[in-house]
């Protein structure tokens, strides 16, 4: 039968003091480093409850959308350059219109596309206008 030893452990008032100093430190690097990263890709608006949107063409760069809104501009088209979220490749998107229900936005989509030939898709308001 094998008996067990117990074995106490204790820590100096200074050893207590430099875990607690430690952790504290290493809270403060973490709160430091969420709020640089959240300033750095602040997050996209809401969209509005019920409203949509016709979103015009999606870019990679900020440069690339603001040429594709100088171009839409070219065709008489009024499009807001909206970031999107760092998901996936496209991060920006050209969005024009605001419209109380899909079925008005996909409307609009079709006059758009009959009066000046570009095509839009249906989507969730991220501009308020």
């Amino acid at each position: 039968m094998t008996k067990h030893k117990i074995v106490r452990f204790q820590l100096a008032p200074s050893g207590v003091a430099l875990v607690i100093a430690g952790a504290v430190a290493i809270g403060a690097l973490l709160v430091a480093a969420g709020y640089i990263a959240g300033s750095r890709h602040a997050p996209a608006p809401a969209p509005a409850a019920g409203a949509f949107a016709l979103r015009l063409k999606t870019a990679a760069s900020e440069e690339e959308a603001t040429a594709a809104q100088a171009e839409l501009k070219a065709k008489g088209i009024d499009a807001a350059i909206v970031a999107l979220p760092p998901d996936g490749a496209a991060r920006y998107a050209l969005e024009t219109g605001r419209y109380a229900s899909r079925r008005e936005a996909a409307d609009a989509s079709a006059a758009l596309a009959e009066k000046t030939g570009v095509e839009t898709v249906v989507v969730e308001a991220h501009i308020s206008r």
